[in-house]
């Protein structure tokens, strides 16, 4: 090798003759590692430069060495060393370097007097061994300049004339592959010495493998794997953010329950408090309970009375007795009565009996000083009785009910019955026939409502002489507050919510005058007991009846018109039960009578299959049974293709039969994430629903606070405008009435007459059928699999006539309520379109102006079914005007809680709907709409919402709604938490909730905060596009690309119908139904998508692709697929041509003609939608100024917006676009000029004519 310190460097000039082809090098000592017989030096020249030298001692402890050389010890770092290295192959070489340079490179020596070991090390094809060590080593390319042997970036070559000993420690990283049981360096005697073809051996200028590969390598994998554990680290950390979070709302929730605990543990001490200050024997209760011993009635006041004439009259009766103070509080129980309730006050330390005393008192006191209010009658005074108790009244109704029994069967025996209504006593001719306070003479005996209540029906049975079975009946329907029994004579029904009764009255018949019908109902009305609880007529009249004036508190009945001298179409019937015939005056439904369908031609085929089954039973033969079979399938065949066929001809019926109905199939996935979770399907999903429409505060809806006005009646005009915007083929409610039966009856006039008088008595304040506050909830996925009620959409279903009347309320709410802003899309005159244009448009800002904006998708979880009922009352009252009020009112009602009968497929369920607005309903997406746009008003106007866009001020808004779809874009990802932040605060107010699991972020390229974003303590990464309704938007915008989810969904739309496609049809029917479906799916956002050449080419494909496969051309034998593509294409486009059928692109620029000038134009209204504000930002007039006072993009892109408004200019006639937009009669006409300039050629030219 080289030569030690002393002398080195003539000595090293010395060896010129025994090394050909030596290199010099010289170096300072870094480094020394010994490891047996061989010495790792680092070595360091004047340029700092370093590089590693390996000697072996075998060679210069040879007695044939050349030079002598120090020992190993003695080499220290700092000493310096100066040396040739190269192949020693003079007569002074040793032997073993000489047979080392008399082989090949690479070759093995035929023998050897070391002792081979195997170290692993990778042998090379080259070797360049060393001057003195002759250690064989791959030459690989070094940092310059060092030398170019036995440095550490070479891998040492095991050669197998070297006994290399195995390396440890640091050593070691220099070896690769050390463990391997056979290296490409050694070859087995039995293998071949032939060079590889694929290799040429000996190649010195192979790079090889250096030690900055491998430290390459090595950070890589390292790197890979760092990235490995990040990437767990962060799925860890999500996984038990989202654990964390179960864990925080449960803990939240039985927070809740402890609350509620303690509230119920501090009124119960409260309780107990009270009772212990009152001392011993006291059997009053606190004024927080619900049963008050200390309640008062007061009446005299006629039924109806309005409820403040009555309080204010009240007030100055007791200010005459001076009782004002011995009260603590008066009120009533609804709007008009004809009594008022108080508590007496009570005093401290008062017993139950002394509290008792004082009240019979009061009432003596209040009744014998006879006072008369103004409203009273001439007859009546002021009255006064105490409160009775639940166990009370229980027993004067068990008492009160076997009295109206009796006198129901037997009116005359009124003399007979003696009554004792505080133990419930009934005696009858002296029988006592009824107790609540005694016990039963026999167990024949009927229960009552009263624990220990009886009625003996044998007794009645020997005193009414009436059949017992009979009286069993009676008194069930009396149990049950039903109907009345039927016996004698015709009677006139009265029926309450609490009780029945029959009277006895005498009715003329025959040809009367309307003044005679109505004096004997007035007669009739006198024979109603006294009540307070509304009363329904039942009877059975030819003559309309009304109240004269239902605000006076004296209505009367009157008829509207003469109607009972008019002949009536069916014969009077007057016999008993005459309702339940047909064909007289008597029915109490209607019927509405059609033409019935002519049967016009009878299925051969059909009649066929059932005579083959009719022999094939008559004869038992299995060959019958054959035939039969085989006719029944080549029927159905038949009926299917059939079938196929009429819809593909365009008959809709048969098309809408075709489409898969959605079935049940999600139920099996459900139930398995049921199992999972350890919970019953049905009770899961009830439970879930029931917290979900549960309200999680006390209602308090807003009172009015204008003008009280009646406003204006509903008239035809409103019925029929409401009746013309129902939708048809829409599933019906518990009342099974359908939207189709309630137009079919309002074409008969009177019916419509009718129909709209109810809906005026609603109006003006009616109570509404309970019907309609009950709904029919059913249950949609949200995706094929669904894992838990959370992915289930309750979709309600109400009656019919609810949705004409919520029409006829919204068509007038919506003239007062109008948009707070341009953000929601949602509104009238606004359409999805809108949306999709404005997103579109911040993203070709992004592109060419590099803003380096943020966008966020908002999910709110559960919106409609959450939203908060009184805030949405408290924006529609301050909306409507003074004359709106009634209708307020009417919304009022509709908004009350309701029940909602869930149906699930493992059976139904009722649960109270407390909360929310109906899925379903025809109110539900309008008051939506609104409720979100001004909790999205409210947050922009919030003082810490970022106002502006730094990098585009010019932006006219930076968020938009579609219903609760939201989508928010700020200048950085501060801004998008703050707005996120404050968003989430205001919709909280509304009772809705953002759900940060299910929002999506993206930000541009060019932001200045790129990474993710936390949003309640959610960590969201950026996603590689932000989705609009189903389109991927990113930064740079593509516009050639936007169509490709449209072009997807037409594709998927024709295969999903592939058999009525391509059914044996005629041709015309088959087009215009694939034009209207498959066409709708390729083109339903078509007008808010700049067209470009390359776009609407590939429609143009993609739409004659399709129509070949319709029009049926198959490949021939011999023809390849190109031809066979050529041909199919060329066919296909001379079908369009023929037929007078638009191509795809020719609709899409017409339509975006359209869309254009509706922005345009919608840009003069008093509130502009987004999509007409974002489009007159950075427009081409506003480039053409600042291009003169040198502003320049700040980056090359494809100006197609630029392009698209001149082209839209030049289309116009050379005027701006937007002025020429105005004029709707000019912008018409100027629609084919743009076609023509912008759709794509029909063929390309090469085909000369049809039939090549």
């Amino acid at each position: 090798m080289c030569q030690p310190l002393t002398d080195a460097a003539p000595a090293a000039e010395r060896l010129g003759d025994d090394f050909p082809d030596a290199v010099a090098f010289e170096g300072t000592v870094a480094k020394v590692r010994h490891h047996g017989r061989l010495v790792f030096v680092k070595l360091s020249d004047d340029r700092g430069a370093e590089s590693d030298v390996v000697f072996d001692w075998r060679f210069f402890e040879h007695e044939s060495s050349p030079r002598p050389f120090p020992s190993k010890s003695e080499i220290k770092a700092g000493d310096r060393l100066i040396g040739r290295l190269g192949l020693p192959s003079g007569p002074g070489a040793p032997p073993r370097a000489r047979q080392l340079a008399a082989r090949e490179p690479g070759s093995k020596l035929p023998t050897s007097s070391v002792s081979t070991r195997r170290t692993g090390v990778v042998a090379s094809s080259g070797y360049a061994p060393c001057l003195r060590c002759g250690a064989s080593q791959r030459r690989l390319k070094l940092s310059p300049p060092g030398p170019p042997c036995h440095s550490s970036r070479a891998i040492v070559g095991n050669d197998p004339d070297l006994d290399s000993p195995r390396l440890g420690g640091e050593e070691r990283e220099m070896l690769v592959d050390e463990t391997s049981g056979r290296r490409s360096g050694h070859k087995r005697s039995t293998e071949s010495e032939v060079p590889s073809p694929t290799r040429a051996r000996g190649d010195r200028s192979d790079g090889g493998i250096t030690l900055e590969a491998i430290r390459s390598l090595l950070q890589e994998q390292t790197k890979s794997l760092m990235d490995s554990h990040q990437q767990d680290l962060m799925d860890l950390k999500t996984a038990t953010f989202k654990e964390l979070t179960g864990i925080k709302k449960d803990v939240r929730k039985h927070g809740d329950f402890i609350e509620q605990l303690r509230d119920n543990q501090e009124k119960i001490e409260d309780r107990l408090k009270c009772l212990e200050q009152r001392g011993p024997g006291s059997a009053a209760t606190t004024t927080s309970e619900a049963t008050r011993p200390n309640l008062m009635i007061l009446g005299g006041w006629p039924q109806d009375t309005q409820k403040d004439i009555l309080l204010a009259e009240l007030d100055t009766s007791l200010q005459q007795l001076g009782l004002q103070g011995s009260f603590e509080d008066v009120f009533c129980t609804g709007p008009r009565r004809g009594f008022a309730m108080a508590f007496v006050a009570m005093q401290p330390s008062e017993t139950g009996m002394q509290l008792k005393r004082r009240m019979i008192t009061l009432a003596q006191q209040i009744q014998n000083a006879g006072i008369r209010a103004p409203s009273m009658d001439a007859t009546r005074t002021l009255k006064a009785t105490l409160g009775k108790s639940k166990q009370e009244r229980l027993l004067s109704n068990h008492t009160g009910k076997t009295k109206r029994l009796i006198l129901t069967i037997s009116p005359t025996s009124l003399g007979a019955i003696e009554t004792e209504y505080s133990a419930g006593n009934v005696w009858f001719h002296s029988k006592l026939v009824a107790s609540a306070s005694r016990l039963g003479p026999h167990d024949g005996c009927l229960p009552g409502k009263p624990d220990r209540s009886w009625l003996d029906v044998v007794m009645l049975f020997k005193l009414l002489k009436m059949p017992q079975e009979d009286i069993e009946k009676q008194w069930g329907d009396l149990h049950e507050q039903g109907a009345t029994l039927q016996r004698g004579r015709p009677r006139t029904e009265f029926l309450s919510p609490r009780y029945s009764v029959s009277e006895d009255a005498d009715m003329a018949s025959g040809c009367v005058n309307s003044d005679v019908t109505a004096e004997e109902l007035r007669t009739m009305c006198k024979l109603l007991p006294p009540t307070l609880l509304p009363v329904l007529l039942l009877g059975d009249f030819n003559t309309k009846l009304k109240w004269t004036d239902a605000l006076d508190p004296q209505g009367d009945l009157r008829p509207t018109e003469d109607q009972w001298t008019v002949p009536t179409s069916r014969p009077r019937r007057t016999k008993v039960d005459s309702y339940k015939q047909i064909g007289g005056d008597h029915e109490r439904i209607s019927f509405v009578s059609a033409k019935l369908p002519s049967l016009d031609r009878i299925d051969q085929a059909t009649l066929q299959v059932a005579d083959l089954y009719r022999q094939a039973k008559r004869t038992k033969s299995e060959q019958d049974w054959k035939a039969a079979h085989k006719a029944r399938r080549k029927a159905q065949e038949a009926w299917r293709d059939n079938r196929n066929e009429r819809a593909a001809e365009g008959h809709w019926q048969s098309f809408r039969s075709l489409k898969t109905l959605g079935g049940n199939e999600w139920t099996v996935h459900f139930i398995e994430a049921a199992e999972e979770a350890k919970q019953d399907p049905k009770r899961w999903t009830v439970q879930h629903f029931r917290t979900l429409f549960q309200k999680t505060e006390p209602r308090d809806p807003p009172r009015w606070n204008k003008e009280v006005d009646t406003g204006n009646h509903f008239t035809l005009e409103d019925l029929r405008q409401a009746l013309q915007k129902g939708k048809t083929n829409k599933a019906v409610g518990e009342d099974l009435v359908s939207f189709e039966l309630i137009r079919a009856l309002c074409e008969d006039a009177p019916t419509e007459k009718a129909f709209l008088e109810w809906m005026e008595r609603l109006r003006c304040g009616e109570q509404l059928p309970q019907s309609w506050l009950r709904t029919v909830v059913t249950l949609l996925p949200k995706s094929d699999k669904p894992r838990g009620p959370k992915d289930l959409r309750p979709i309600s279903v109400g009656a019919s006539a609810a949705k004409v009347f919520g029409t006829m309320l919204l068509i007038r709410t919506r003239s007062y309520v109008r948009p707070a802003g341009p953000a929601q899309c949602a509104h009238n005159g606004r359409q999805t379109a809108d949306y999709l244009h404005a997103a579109l448009k911040t993203f070709s800002l992004d592109t060419e102006w590099r803003l380096g904006l943020s966008w966020c998708r908002i999910d709110i979880q559960k919106a409609f079914d959450t939203l908060a009922r009184d805030r949405t009352l408290q924006l529609l009252r301050d909306n409507l005007p003074a004359e709106m009020f009634l209708e307020y009112r009417c919304w009022e009602r509709l908004f009350h809680e309701g029940t909602a009968v869930l149906k699930t497929p493992w059976g139904d369920e009722e649960i109270a709907q407390e909360r929310g607005i109906r899925q379903g309903s025809v109110e539900s997406p309008f008051l939506f709409s609104i409720a979100i746009e001004m909790a999205l008003k409210a947050a922009t106007e919030h003082s810490e919402w970022p106002k502006t866009i730094p990098s585009a001020p010019d932006l006219p808004l930076a968020e938009l709604l579609y219903m609760d779809d939201t989508l928010l874009w700020a200048a950085n990802r501060d801004d998008m938490i703050k707005k996120y932040n404050i968003l989430k605060s205001e919709l909280a107010k509304w009772g809705l909730r953002v759900n940060p699991e299910k929002t999506s972020y993206y930000h541009s390229p060019h932001s200045t905060t790129p990474g993710n974003i936390v949003l309640d303590d959610q960590v969201i990464e950026p996603a590689s596009h932000m989705t609009v309704f189903g389109i991927p938007l990113a930064t740079p915008l593509k516009p050639t690309s936007l169509m490709d989810t449209a072009m997807s969904k037409a594709s998927k739309k024709f295969y999903a119908n592939k058999h009525i496609f391509m059914a044996r049809s005629p041709l015309k029917g088959k087009l215009k139904t694939f034009q209207t479906i498959v066409g709708g799916s390729a083109l339903w956002y078509c007008s808010a998508v700049s067209p470009s050449t390359q776009a609407l080419s590939g429609m143009n494909t993609l739409q004659l692709e399709l129509l070949a496969k319709t029009i049926g051309f198959r490949g021939k034998t011999e023809e390849t697929w190109l031809d066979f593509r050529s041909r199919s294409l060329r066919g296909a486009r001379h079908v369009l041509h023929s037929h007078h059928m638009d191509r795809w692109s020719t609709i899409w620029l017409r339509r975006f003609w359209d869309y254009k000038g509706h922005v345009a134009r919608a840009m003069h209204r008093e509130s502009p939608p987004a999509s007409s504000l974002m489009d007159s930002v950075r427009t081409l007039e506003w480039w053409t100024e600042r291009q003169r006072s040198g502003i320049r993009r700040p980056g090359h892109f494809y100006p197609y917006r630029t392009n698209e408004e001149k082209a839209l200019n030049r289309a116009a006639g050379g005027t701006p676009w937007r002025l020429a937009a105005t004029d709707t009669a000019r912008w018409a006409q100027c629609k084919e000029a743009w076609v023509q300039a912008m759709d794509v050629a029909w063929a390309s030219g090469r085909q000369l004519a049809i039939g090549q």
